[in-house]
């Protein structure tokens, strides 16, 4: 009986090796190549579920034409991404969308843009304008909360410089 069982875990061990011998460098990884990019978001039907580290080597990154909706975290604490260009598709940005996006500088964004939610940029210290879409009605608090940088932000609607200060500097 132990001997079966040593000799299982000799074989079992012998597959794991045989398993990373073929890949000697680790797992695969999508994102990067030596020659070029491979670009590979996750996404579901509409929804950009996730771009984390899916920018290419200059920090930039477009969200695929199509998608209707940019899926809450979906860039969360992604601190390579600098600039952001959201297509005339999409309609909404989820909370915390771009949370920790620390080197985020630039963002651009069209009027089909309806609704931002709470938290999208809270702590994109790099971030030092943005125009918001005039579609965009609501700005809930805390959207710009440890934005350091920002200077202007242009909203399409009042809001009181006292709301805006609270939301940047909290």
């Amino acid at each position: 009986m132990i001997k079966r069982l040593i000799a299982a875990i000799i074989a079992l061990a012998t597959v794991v090796c045989l398993a990373s011998c073929n890949n000697p460098t680790g797992p695969i990884d999508n994102t990067t190549s030596s020659s070029n990019k491979i670009v590979v978001p996750e996404i579901e039907e509409t929804t950009l579920v996730s771009g984390v580290g899916k920018a290419d080597e200059n920090g930039v990154y477009v969200v695929p034409d199509g998608i209707t909706f940019i899926r809450e975290g979906a860039f969360a604490n992604d601190t390579k991404l600098k600039e952001i260009v959201i297509p005339a598709s999409v309609e909404k940005i989820g909370s915390g969308v771009f949370y920790g996006c620390t080197s985020l500088k630039k963002v651009t964004m069209t009027d089909n843009i309806t609704s931002i939610g709470a938290e999208a940029f809270i702590g994109c210290e790099s971030l030092a304008t943005i125009k918001i879409p005039s579609k965009v009605t609501e700005l809930l608090m805390s959207t710009f909360s440890f934005c350091s940088s920002l200077q202007n932000i242009e909203i399409p609607f009042k809001k009181t410089y006292e709301e805006i200060s609270a939301d940047v500097h909290h």
